[in-house]
């Protein structure tokens, strides 16, 4: 490709991409639609996508929004610099674009693929994967329990298709409970495990029944 082609490319991705902003100090609690009304109360407009950023699958209280021209990013960060939501005070800041799931764990394969070589860290935007909203990590489990023992604690919930739908994360620290990131078939399923999973001990003989589990969706 020419010089000249080259530049008009890069020239047009740059018209065409979106703007980022990061907003700091957002409750470790709030979803993108908390944001996204957040930034409609302080009259943000042509925003394209909200993302929440984790480490590990916590959420960091930081948020990446997504823009659609210069003049949209420069009236959020005026707008959005130093407002207060639910009692925090929230900054913002110019950001380049985040680095979302890699492109090649898109996918039935792309998520077998991406277990397979433990490249699933949950640190990120979205936590490096695409599924959110129909993703669950359940943590608090027994750290010997492996993937087949959790398939059959949830026995009777509509798992994602593929054979990659559970995941065992990597320990915390020290910690001698394991995670995992379950995948289901839909944002109802998903809301569902969490409900009837969340605050409940593990009720299997062989792993024992004093681990609280901890359920929560990935946003």
């Amino acid at each position: 490709m020419s010089t000249s082609l080259t530049s008009t490319a890069k020239a047009a991705a740059r018209i065409n991409s979106p703007l980022h902003v990061r907003l700091n100090g957002l409750p470790r609690t709030a979803t993108p639609a908390d944001i996204q009304r957040l930034l409609r109360r302080h009259q943000v407009e042509h925003v394209s996508d909200v993302g929440l950023d984790y480490k590990r699958f916590w959420s960091t209280g930081g948020a990446y929004v997504s823009l659609a021209s210069q003049e949209a990013q420069r009236f959020a960060l005026r707008a959005m610099r130093n407002v207060t939501f639910f009692t925090k005070t929230v900054t913002s800041a110019e950001t380049p674009a985040p680095q979302g799931p890699p492109p090649r764990t898109r996918g039935v394969k792309g998520r077998e693929n991406a277990a397979t070589r433990g490249a699933i860290t949950g640190t990120g935007e979205r936590g490096g994967i695409w599924e959110t909203e129909k993703s669950v990590i359940l943590a608090g489990l027994p750290g010997k329990a492996n993937v087949n023992e959790v398939r059959g604690m949830l026995k009777g919930y509509k798992l994602a298709n593929g054979t990659a739908q559970i995941v065992k994360l990597d320990r915390i620290d020290d910690s001698v409970c394991s995670r995992v990131l379950v995948r289901l078939n839909s944002v109802s399923e998903a809301h569902r495990l969490v409900r009837n999973i969340h605050m409940t001990y593990v009720n299997q003989a062989h792993l024992g029944s004093e681990y609280l589990v901890h359920a929560r969706i990935v946003l």
